[in-house]
């Protein structure tokens, strides 16, 4: 009886140290993706740094630092999306020019401060309507990761901001769904920050408004009117418009008009659209959704942000570019849904630290190997199924199967996708930067291409200073294309050749007047070089200049034409190589 007792006794303390042991692999494990989160924030930190600002953002900032000396928008620059967008990079610039910082760095810490606001409103709606406590370390860890590191060199872009402005309205939709209190203060915050993100980019709004249907759904369409939220958008909006028809007519007369015109429906195959890699990414983490939230799909915190993540992928099939970021918003949205699936799923931590591994790994993978990233993905999602399955994942029930399986597909695809997201741009090689930089000490630029690529962020890159009122021919090669579609609509033609003429005006006009050291011309596009420097106007303004040298980027072909009297000033171009075939 005494030695059972003494073994009793003994054996105790082992318990209780097999218990602590347990807790803390059961902590560890919960805490392990929002500890994964937090070296990700790092991570995108040192990656925006590394990258810096692509061409888009790179154009914002140059005609926001345009507007602060003083041009007027839409005159002295013309810039086709409305003034919202340039008003979205007006502070940070700003800031930088009062600061005396770069300001690149200063609209990155801009990117990063909004994402941290954007995730703070939402957090406090949330809370006020009571679903806070729906949001764990995986909601938290998916936020970090979806809106920081995901974004890769979309990272400030303006669909990047429109995902973080959809976040305070979607979880004001979240908590009118639940049937829960918001409050007139944080309706309002809601109202304007939907206000912003439509003034932005308009189509957007579909973002908010598939959530208003779920909500009047739930709640009754009473409910759904009665939400301050949306008369507060509205408001704005109509305060917006009236700003834009009093401080920016030339807006809505002139630049609205060719834009709609010549550069809206210029579209990608619906084949090119549909195999977009981010579409395909966006089908795989929404079946990975269904799988892990089951049932659950339908409450307020998962179906909320799904929804919103639905109609963005509409507006990236409305816009028919097929451009990457444009399918950000989408990504982004559902990965924040599939982070509350998780919560709510609560997986066993073995299996999650599992997943965000072979996450890792293929990411890791894609970097590394001369493999299309989704390959990676998909061999690294059969190797670790098979590893699970070997492990004892067999012997589980077929749900709780099937949704540990859809965890480990959805982390190395979005590995998959963040490989996707941080590939170099197309770009000039060192020697042909170093050859426009040395037209002087801050070179006078303009371009003759059919976008921004050509002449952003090289101008940033070189310290140069651009001449040039537009970005390139963009409306003019977008009214090309489509009278090239349809050559028998003389119609269409009537209606593009105006626009196309008064485009290519306004480049001539800007470099006979400007006189830039250098001039960016396009090659990719042999149809839409010899269109460009047989027109009479652009012909007549570049009298003065001649070829010095190309990119020999293969996926940059770009030449840069020099004015005749700075040959001699400067040796390096004196004797320039013929253009590369």
């Amino acid at each position: 009886m005494r030695s059972t007792r003494s073994l009793v006794l003994a054996s105790s303390p082992d318990r209780r140290a097999s218990g602590r042991l347990a807790a803390a692999l059961v902590v560890a494990g919960r805490a392990f993706p929002f500890a994964l989160a937090v070296a990700g924030l790092v991570a995108a930190i040192v990656a925006q740094v590394r990258m810096g600002a692509i061409g888009d953002v790179s154009w914002m900032i140059v005609i926001a630092e345009k507007w602060l000396d003083g041009a007027v928008p839409y005159v002295d620059f013309v810039e086709t999306n409305p003034p919202a967008a340039i008003l979205l990079y007006l502070p940070p610039v700003a800031l930088a020019r009062g600061l005396g910082l770069h300001a690149e760095f200063v609209v990155a810490a801009w990117g990063f401060a909004a994402c941290g606001g954007c995730v703070a409103l939402a957090a406090a709606i949330l809370r006020r309507g009571g679903l806070l406590g729906e949001f764990g370390p995986a909601s938290v860890g998916a936020a970090i990761l979806a809106l920081t590191l995901l974004p890769g060199r979309a990272f400030d872009e303006r669909d990047f901001f429109i995902a973080l402005l959809a976040l305070p309205p979607l979880a004001a939709a979240a908590a009118r769904a639940a049937g829960a209190p918001l409050g007139f203060g944080w309706a309002c915050v809601a109202g304007l920050a939907m206000a912003a993100l439509i003034a932005v980019k308009p189509p957007y709004g579909l973002i908010v408004a598939a959530p208003a249907l779920y909500v009047a759904s739930r709640r009754g369409l009473a409910a759904l009117l009665s939400a301050a939220e949306y008369w507060i958008a509205a408001c704005a909006l109509a305060l917006y418009a009236g700003l834009i028809a009093w401080r920016f007519p030339v807006y809505g007369r002139d630049v609205l008009p060719a834009v709609i015109a010549a550069y809206l429906p210029v579209r990608e195959t619906a084949i090119s659209l549909v195999a977009n890699v981010a579409v395909v990414g966006w089908a795989a983490l929404t079946t990975a959704l269904a799988l892990v939230a089951g049932r659950a799909f339908w409450r307020p915190s998962i179906a909320v942000p799904a929804m919103a993540s639905f109609a963005a992928l509409m507006v990236y099939f409305i816009q028919g570019k097929g451009w990457l970021y444009q399918a950000y918003p989408a990504l982004a949205l559902m990965g924040l849904a599939f982070g509350v699936a998780l919560d709510r799923r609560g997986a066993a931590p073995r299996g999650r630290i599992f997943a965000l591994a072979g996450g890792l790994v293929a990411a890791l993978a894609a970097s590394l190997m001369p493999f299309s990233p989704f390959v990676c993905a998909v061999a690294v999602s059969f190797v670790g199924a098979v590893a699970f399955l070997v492990a004892g994942g067999a012997r589980l029930a077929p749900a709780e199967r099937e949704w540990r399986l859809a965890e480990l597909a959805a982390a190395t695809m979005t590995g998959a996708l963040w490989v996707f997201y941080c590939a170099p741009p197309t770009a000039p090689d060192a020697e042909f930067v170093r050859a426009v930089a040395s037209l002087g000490p801050h070179p006078r630029l303009a371009a003759i291409a059919e976008g921004l690529g050509i002449g952003f962020p090289l101008v940033r890159q070189v310290d140069g200073l651009w001449v040039q009122r537009s970005q390139g021919l963009l409306l003019a090669s977008g009214g090309r294309h489509l009278i090239d579609e349809h050559p028998s609509d003389q119609a269409l033609a009537a209606r593009l050749q105006p626009i196309i003429a008064r485009d290519a005006e306004m480049v001539a006009e800007d470099i006979r007047r400007n006189r830039p050291d250098g001039v960016l011309i396009n090659t990719v596009n042999p149809r839409f070089h010899d269109w460009a420097l047989g027109e009479p106007a652009i012909a007549a303004a570049l009298a003065d200049y001649t070829f010095a040298t190309s990119s020999r980027a293969v996926d940059w072909p770009i030449d840069l034409y020099v004015r005749r009297d700075s040959l001699g000033l400067r040796p390096q171009l004196a004797e320039p190589s013929p253009p590369l075939p």
